[in-house]
Parts: C-alpha cells; sequence; structure tokens
C-alpha cells in the first residue's frame, strides 16, 4: 500500500513538472489587446496626474479621483484568472489522495 501511494504521489509530481504544449498563435492577439487598453489608461492616468486640481471645482475632483480608483482596479484584476500557488497545489492534491 505504502509503495503504491508513494509510486501515485511521484507520477503526479512528474506529471505537475511536464511541459504541456501551449496555443502559441492565439496569445499575442490577446496580449495586443491588452497592452493597447493598458496603454491607454496609463495615459489617462498621466494625462490626470498633469491636470492642475487647484483650478477645478469640488465636484470636478472627486470625478477625477473616481475615475483614477477605477483605472487602478481595472489594472490591478489581469485577466481575472484563478491563480494557484504551489503550495495550494500539492494541499489540494494531498487531500484528494486522502479522500479517495
Amino acid at each position: 500500500m505504502k509503495k503504491k501511494l508513494c509510486l501515485l504521489v511521484f507520477s503526479l509530481i512528474i506529471i505537475g513538472i511536464t511541459p504541456l504544449p501551449s496555443l502559441a498563435a492565439d496569445l499575442p492577439n490577446v496580449v495586443n489587446i491588452n497592452s493597447i487598453e493598458l496603454q491607454k489608461q496609463m495615459d489617462r492616468l498621466n494625462e490626470i496626474k498633469s491636470i492642475d486640481t487647484k483650478t477645478l471645482s469640488r465636484h470636478q475632483r472627486k470625478e477625477l479621483r473616481h475615475e483614477i480608483r477605477s483605472i487602478q482596479k481595472a489594472q490591478s484584476t489581469g485577466n481575472g484568472g484563478i491563480y494557484l500557488s504551489v503550495g495550494a497545489i500539492i494541499i489540494i492534491v494531498l487531500l484528494l489522495i486522502l479522500i479517495l
């Protein structure tokens, strides 16, 4: 039983380490779209930073702050994917082994 468990864990580690083929032909289009949007957002942030806020009314400054926050949130979310650390993956694998 112990040998089977060790063999199973070893095989899962090997499967996780081996590289998988990717669809590299589709990725540059997505990256270009994201980089264009990111560049527009960065240009807008630089434009807002160059504005003299002392000449603006209170309402306009508030709108600019909200716009800055929304741009920063959009940039921080990235692709919206789920990121798992190596430790989390190991814990999930161990839990699956214990359950099954």
